[in-house]
């Protein structure tokens, strides 16, 4: 499983995590969603 953090404009913007099967997921960091 691989993570990377995903920054917009300086800001996490959230988490992209590939897993075992290839697939992508995005979840965005609370913080960012509430600004």
């Amino acid at each position: 499983m691989k993570k990377a953090e995903v920054n917009y404009k300086d800001l996490l913007a959230g988490i992209l995590t590939e897993n075992d099967d290839g697939e992508y997921i995005f979840q965005y960091d609370r913080a960012y969603v509430e600004k």
